[in-house]
């Protein structure tokens, strides 16, 4: 496990399962019955992280409010805040998309989705496709 992680670091599953495990220790029961009632995963809310935090980073670097952004991707705010809030269960995949590629971050997604491929399937996001996965025709 790197002895540093930053926010915006994506996290190995080794580095997740960690970082769960201190939460369960610390506020444990509180935040179990949180996950149930609102149907969220410690696992998938660190995962997500890292996006909600680089979106969120590369935003304000850029100067630019969220209603500006939003008015630009002609998507409601609250979408914008779904994503840099951290609440995937609200989350457009689309507005993320487009998201990645205003901010510049399409690359970064890319490797995020690659590394946490099962979350991104069930949050909607395009695949990337493989690298020389070309098929014969014949």
């Amino acid at each position: 496990m790197r002895k540093r992680i930053q926010p915006t670091s994506i996290l190995s599953d080794a580095e997740v399962k960690a970082a769960v495990a201190l939460l369960r220790s610390g506020p444990g029961k509180e935040f179990a019955v949180l996950a149930k009632t609102y149907r969220i995963s410690a696992e998938d809310t660190f995962r997500f992280l890292s996006v909600s935090e680089r979106f969120r980073q590369a935003r304000e670097k850029r100067a630019l409010s969220i209603k500006e952004v939003a008015a630009t991707l002609k998507v409601p705010q609250y979408r914008i805040k779904a994503i840099e809030n951290g609440r995937f269960t609200d989350l457009d995949a689309t507005v993320l998309v487009k998201y990645a590629a205003h901010l510049g971050l399409s690359p970064w997604l890319g490797r995020w989705k690659r590394a946490n491929a099962e979350l991104a399937v069930r949050l909607g996001l395009p695949q990337p496709r493989g690298r020389g996965t070309r098929t014969k025709t014949g």
